[in-house]
């Protein structure tokens, strides 16, 4: 996409009002992709456009096979991190002087007493399991995978390139400079391109922690070095104290960290009565992206503001300016200036 120009397209039709509610819609499908593990479902695997109905009807079919202790450990978890940044954070900011990190207690947490409770074997939580614990070493692609997985990998491109542009433009907005959209395409294809060497997941921007790290002051890529330096630590040596952690700890983690970008709802209270426009795309991006697929989703989004741009272009506003005495020009109604 950097290649072929196409920054100008993003700029111009991935506008912020369809980048958030395609995000929005996009969160819709994480909550219910996790939503199994949380409650212990063993759900079958649904994809193309639409199956977020049919995963809906799976939840209420097999609801009676609800897995108590896992919904119990999933409960008590979203409590723990509900509580601790909604009512103790205010207050603990003002002994620490650093944030607490909550989800990090309750990893910890979670591995002590799967570990010593043996939940798994008692209780049949599942957990995460073998995790490899050596750094993989660079392969080619398996092109014979290309056919089945193209439209996947298309939706995927999509959502990854929508994502980093949105969190682009939040960063350009809030610190008023402009960003070269051409440079990031062309940043995401290189990275994405030097990671199909190895078994990883795509590569794009996180909206909570960018947003958190340009809270706390990030500003240089020696951020994103110490992150990288703790997070190989973590694969090469604490690989194996995670096998014991609770699926549904992380799947409630990843529940509520959706509670942030399900914050952008309140755009909508400023863009009603300023431009009727622009809500009804962030609306109608949003339950395309819910009712269809991520790829389907934000190409109909795109299809839409396009749409309302011809529209708008067909009825235009008429604004009438006379000449007053002193020179300066001043907006009046058509019949005064007929008179």
């Amino acid at each position: 996409m950097g290649v072929l120009g196409l920054h100008y397209f993003f700029r111009c039709y991935f506008s912020e009002q369809v980048m958030s509610g395609f995000i929005v819609g996009g969160c819709v499908h994480v909550v219910f992709s996790q939503l199994g593990d949380a409650l212990g479902i063993k759900l079958p695997k649904r994809n193309g456009p639409g199956y977020l109905y049919y995963r809906l009807l799976d939840l209420i079919e097999l609801f009676p096979t609800l897995h108590m202790p896992t919904t119990c450990i999933s409960v008590l978890s979203a409590l723990f991190l509900l509580i601790g940044k909604e009512k103790l954070t205010p207050w603990l900011a003002e002994v620490f002087m650093f944030p607490v990190p909550y989800e990090l207690i309750l990893v910890i947490v979670g591995i002590t007493a799967t570990n010593f409770a043996e939940l798994a074997r008692r209780y049949q939580v599942q957990v995460v399991g073998n995790i490899p614990t050596h750094f993989p070493p660079p392969s080619p692609p398996r092109l014979d995978l290309v056919p089945s997985i193209l439209h996947h990998s298309f939706g995927i491109a999509l959502a990854a390139t929508a994502i980093h542009l949105t969190v682009a433009k939040v960063v350009e907005k809030r610190y008023k400079y402009k960003i070269d959209y051409a440079q990031e395409l062309y940043a995401l294809g290189f990275t994405s391109l030097l990671s199909s060497l190895f078994p990883v997941f795509p590569f794009t921007s996180g909206f909570a922690r960018s947003v958190i790290g340009a809270a706390v002051g990030s500003s240089t890529q020696l951020t994103c070095f110490f992150s990288s330096v703790a997070l190989l630590s973590v694969i090469l040596y604490i690989g194996t104290a995670l096998e014991y952690l609770p699926q549904c700890i992380l799947a409630t983690m990843i529940i509520l960290s959706q509670k942030l970008i399900f914050a952008k709802f309140d755009e909508l209270k400023e863009l009603w009565p300023v431009f009727k426009y622009d809500f009804a795309i962030w609306i109608v991006s949003m339950l395309f992206t819910i009712c269809w697929d991520i790829a389907e989703g934000i190409l109909l989004s795109v299809g839409f503001a396009v749409l309302t741009t011809v529209i708008r272009s067909q009825k235009p506003r008429w604004h009438y300016l006379i000449a007053s005495a002193d020179g300066a020009f001043r907006e009046t109604k058509r019949k005064e200036l007929e008179m």
